[in-house]
C-alpha cells in the first residue's frame, strides 16, 4: 500500500525520514523529479538549506511547519510545479519571486541570456540600453542588468500584476534602480532607441495548449503561451515594430520554440532582415537574433 500524506508525515517528523517518505509517496504517485521535489518542499517547510537535511537529519519539523508542508504536499501531487507552491525560483543565480501571473522561468531561457552577453562581446562595461518585452517575472531583465553593470533596462508587459512581480524581483536582485517597467502592450509603447532588445513572447501554438504537460497547461498563465494559430502572433508583432525602437547596430534576440526557427526566419526575410539561429545546450533551436543596420 503506497503512503498517504498523514502517513509520511507523521509525527515525531523529523526532516530526513520526511523527505525519504515524501520521495516514496511522491514517486509512488507518478510525480515527476520525486526525490527533488521532496527536498526542496522540506526546506521550504522547515525554512533550511538543502545540505541540512544530509548533515541535521534528525531535526524536528515544528506542528506548523508540518502543517505548511502537508499543504505543500497535496498541491505538488496535483502537478503544480515546486517553483510555485514555494513561490520562488532561481533563474541566472538569482533568487526571483513568481506568481499566477507569469511563466516559471526555465533553464531554457538562459541561452537567451548567453546569446547577448556573446553578441556584447567586451561592451559589457557599457552604458547600453536594453528593452524586454513580455517581462513577466522579470528574470531576463533581471539577468541581464546583473550582467551589465552600467546598463539601463525597460520592461514591458500587459499584465499587471506581472509588472508587479517583474518590479519587485529587480529590486530584489539589487538592479532596481536601473530599471522601470510599464504595463502596456508593446503595439502601443513608443521608447527608445535601445541597444538590445528581448523578448521570450507566448509561442504555443493555440490548439497545441491542451497538450501540454500538466505542470505548464494548468500552472503558467494562457496569455504567456498562447502564439495564435501558428505561434508566431507575437514575433509578427514585434518584426513589424523593433525597428522603431533599435539603436543603428542594435540587436534584437529572442527565444523561440524548438520547431519554430524556419518559420520566424521566414518572417524576417520578408520583412529583408536575416536572422541566426543559437540552438541550446541540448541541441535545439531556441533563440533567433538579428541586428539594425540603418546606414
Amino acid at each position: 500500500m503506497h503512503l498517504r500524506i498523514e502517513e509520511a508525515l507523521a509525527a515525531p517528523s523529523l526532516v530526513g525520514e520526511v523527505r525519504l517518505k515524501l520521495t516514496e509517496l511522491f514517486a509512488a504517485n507518478g510525480v515527476p523529479e520525486a526525490a527533488e521535489s521532496a527536498k526542496l518542499l522540506v526546506c521550504a517547510a522547515a525554512d533550511c538549506r538543502p545540505i541540512s537535511l544530509i548533515t541535521e537529519p534528525d531535526s524536528a519539523l515544528s506542528d506548523a511547519a508540518v502543517l505548511n508542508l502537508r499543504e505543500m504536499v497535496r498541491r505538488r501531487l496535483l502537478r503544480e510545479p515546486v517553483s510555485r507552491v514555494i513561490g520562488r525560483k532561481n533563474f541566472w543565480g538569482h533568487e526571483l519571486v513568481i506568481g499566477p501571473a507569469c511563466l516559471d522561468p526555465r533553464p531554457d531561457t538562459e541561452c537567451l541570456i548567453e546569446t547577448c552577453l556573446a553578441w556584447l562581446g567586451k561592451r559589457t562595461d557599457q552604458s547600453l540600453r536594453i528593452l524586454d518585452v513580455g517581462v513577466g517575472s522579470g528574470a531576463i531583465l533581471c539577468a541581464l542588468l546583473s550582467e551589465l553593470p552600467e546598463a539601463q533596462g525597460v520592461g514591458i508587459d500587459v499584465s499587471s500584476e506581472a509588472c508587479l512581480l517583474a518590479r519587485a524581483n529587480l529590486d530584489r536582485v539589487g538592479v532596481g534602480q536601473r530599471a522601470t517597467v510599464h504595463c502596456a502592450d508593446m503595439r502601443d509603447f513608443h521608447a527608445g532607441p535601445f541597444d538590445l532588445v528581448v523578448s521570450n513572447p507566448p509561442y504555443i501554438p493555440s490548439d497545441q495548449i491542451s497538450l501540454l504537460d500538466d505542470e505548464v497547461r494548468l500552472y503558467d498563465p494562457r496569455l504567456a503561451l498562447d502564439g495564435g494559430p501558428d505561434g508566431l502572433d507575437l514575433y509578427r508583432s514585434l518584426i513589424a515594430i523593433h525597428g522603431g525602437w533599435l539603436k543603428n547596430g542594435g540587436l534584437c534576440a529572442v527565444e523561440i520554440g524548438y520547431d519554430q526557427a524556419s518559420g520566424l526566419l521566414e518572417l524576417l526575410a520578408r520583412s529583408g532582415v536575416v536572422g541566426t539561429v543559437r540552438k541550446d545546450l541540448l541541441g535545439h533551436d531556441r533563440v533567433v537574433f538579428w541586428g539594425a543596420d540603418k546606414s
